[in-house]
């Protein structure tokens, strides 16, 4: 068989004849890849000549004329060196059949300095009658673009997987027409999946939400899938499945160019520092500083619980108003530091008194309020109120003063359809009749108390509760 140049005589007849009939001429095959823009490439593997077509040469910003006379060192001379070794390994597995074709990407140095990346793929089309090569053939494609392309995509998807991390945020993709999801390493990691494992199942899923969260999230994509609809939702974790407590869930459906929808994404951000902030915000919103006790807004937000359980449960709940006897005479005497210590001891004797179902409430000044558990019968508030009597009987001791505080005590029941407001105002119609009585008392609300009140005209209650 003849050796392979880069340019022969029509006279060379004896080069047809050594091409078997099943195998092109190289110009041949450079008309059937022109359209693809590849270069073609003969190597006659017993003489080491190379035969490369312009296109072939032109990738690297040479004419063939620039390379010739062309053997297998050009070749190897305009290779990037650690490629080299893996270049020729897959000659090798072609070779003995350990793969049909040889496919491998290197890098070839151009003109110019810089390294174009090449995929190269090529045939043993000739062997001798040994069975050694003889005669290979393939092209080359200059895939340096995609090759950039895909770096980039690597390093911004490494990029966006760490911002993810920082930001306890996680992503997600759901092709409805492969039925495929993907999820991003944060996501796993939040919910404590393992990322090297496949996407969990939505019973696993499922596992880690509350039940109620878990069906809102579950209606939510189901909707977005048949509607496209988009949604954003603040889900409860189960704590005993999950690392985090909260999580922020929002989704949007992908349509086609025809408007059908042909994938979900979502996102999911771990929320729950920010939510846990929220309720100790919301927290000291309602409770009072000095005492920490329930505020004022916070009796209401309590009572109107209350009273909407106890009637469904058909029973009456309990509002003890309590007033310091006498305390504008500490503040005047001792000053405003001896008053807020009176004011701590005070509320603390308060919460002791009463039963963990039971609720004590500041609402401002010397003014405390005790609701208790609906279950409770008319003669447990008693109790509570005689305790109460009973533990302001010791004296209370600041600044190494002892002083006696006593308190007056105002008890009311609610009725059917009765409002917070309104059994607040009769628990301080009665404290206000314990006081009339000549204070360290109890009294209890009743109509007849209501209408004396009214004939006075106006009541400590009605100022309490409008101001």
């Amino acid at each position: 068989m003849k050796n392979l140049g880069n340019s022969r005589s029509e006279e060379d007849s004896s080069y047809a004849e050594d091409v078997p009939s099943n195998v092109n001429h190289p110009q041949t095959l450079a008309f059937a890849v022109d359209a693809s823009q590849m270069g073609l490439w003969d190597w006659n593997m017993v003489s080491d000549s190379l035969f490369i077509d312009e296109r072939w040469a032109d990738m690297l910003g040479y004419t063939v004329a620039e390379l010739e006379p062309i053997t297998i060192d050009t070749f190897t001379n305009l290779s990037k060196e650690s490629d080299r070794t893996r270049i020729f390994d897959s000659v090798e597995d072609h070779d003995r059949g350990d793969s049909e074709f040889y496919e491998v990407e290197f890098r070839l140095k151009h003109k110019d300095g810089h390294w174009v990346w090449i995929r190269a793929r090529g045939l043993i089309v000739e062997r001798l009658e040994d069975g050694r090569r003889s005669r290979m053939t393939g092209v080359h494609e200059d895939i340096s673009v995609a090759r950039a392309r895909t770096r980039d995509l690597k390093i911004t998807t490494a990029q966006l997987e760490e911002a993810q991390r920082l930001s306890g945020i996680g992503s997600w993709f759901w092709d409805l027409e492969s039925d495929e999801t993907t999820w991003s390493d944060a996501l796993f990691e939040m919910q404590g999946f393992d990322p090297t494992e496949p996407v969990p199942s939505s019973r696993r899923q499922a596992a880690v939400f509350t039940k109620e969260s878990w069906s809102r999230l579950s209606r939510a994509i189901e909707l977005m899938s048949s509607t496209g609809e988009s949604y954003s939702l603040e889900l409860e974790m189960d704590p005993s499945a999950s690392p985090m407590r909260w999580m922020l869930a929002r989704g949007e459906a992908v349509k086609n160019e025809v408007g059908e929808i042909v994938c979900l994404v979502g996102i999911a951000q771990d929320i729950s520092e920010r939510k846990e902030s929220e309720e100790r915000l919301r927290l000291m919103a309602l409770q009072d500083g000095l005492s920490e006790l329930g505020n004022r807004e916070a009796l209401f937000h309590f009572l109107d619980a209350e009273l909407a359980r106890a009637e469904v449960k058909n029973r009456a709940v309990a509002c003890l108003a309590i007033d310091l006897d006498h305390f504008k005479s500490i503040n005047d005497s001792f000053g405003h530091d001896a008053g807020d210590s009176v004011i701590r001891i005070a509320a603390a004797r308060f919460s002791r008194a009463t039963r963990k179902n039971d609720a004590a409430f500041r609402p401002g000044g010397d003014e405390f309020v005790i609701v208790l558990d609906s279950a409770r019968p008319a003669a447990g508030a008693h109790a509570v109120a005689d305790r109460l009597l009973q533990a302001f009987r010791e004296t209370i001791g600041f600044e190494s003063r002892e002083v006696l505080v006593t308190v007056s005590i105002g008890i009311a029941f609610s009725e059917t359809g009765m409002s917070a407001a309104q059994l607040f105002k009769n628990a301080d119609v009665a404290l206000y009749e314990a006081k009339d009585q000549g204070r360290n008392q109890i009294a209890v609300y009743s109509p007849e108390l209501g209408e004396r009140a009214r004939e006075r005209g106006a009541t400590r209650g009605r100022h309490r509760i409008d101001d």
